[in-house]
């Protein structure tokens, strides 16, 4: 699986910076720029979050809900393509898989997005550990844990 840095949502995006509200991504994809987003050996760009950290605890029986959302704007209305389940925090174990999906077509009726986000809503209990990192790709989303390979890795001569 490829990550570009350029078609990344979040980053370790710790669960106390959302509280018990709706917070959006760290970042906000914008279409107009450059990007690879050609098909890769499944059929078409996939969206992937993890919990790239320790696995998550709550005060009580806290839950994530995701959403996957587009606008013409980056201050205007967003509509929502996808969203998850509410996820039991149970379900969010160290460097676990949240939620993968392929990236929806957008809604009829609605004008083509120039920007992507996602939007994260604690509910029930806080969350206190935990990080979510999301990206786009076009790889399979095996193999997640970091500890695979180091990073720079490289093959001696």
């Amino acid at each position: 699986m490829f990550i570009d840095s350029n078609l990344v949502f979040s980053s370790a995006q710790t669960f106390n910076s959302i509280g018990t509200a709706t917070a959006a991504s760290t970042n906000i994809i914008d279409l107009q720029n450059a990007r690879e987003m050609s098909v890769g050996d499944t059929p078409g760009v996939k969206l992937v979050v993890y919990n790239s950290t320790a696995a998550a605890t709550s005060t009580g029986s806290g839950t994530l809900n995701i959403q996957f959302q587009g606008s013409t704007t980056t201050n205007g209305t967003w509509t929502t393509y996808a969203e998850s389940a509410a996820i039991p925090v149970a379900n969010i174990g160290a460097s676990a898989l949240i939620w993968s999906i392929h990236v929806p077509r957008r809604v009829a009726g609605v004008a083509m997005p120039r920007y992507l986000q996602l939007s994260y809503t604690v509910g029930t209990a806080t969350i206190s550990t935990g990080a979510l990192t999301a990206f786009l790709t076009i790889g399979k989303d095996e193999n997640l844990s970091s500890s695979e390979y180091a990073a720079g890795y490289s093959v001696g001569s």
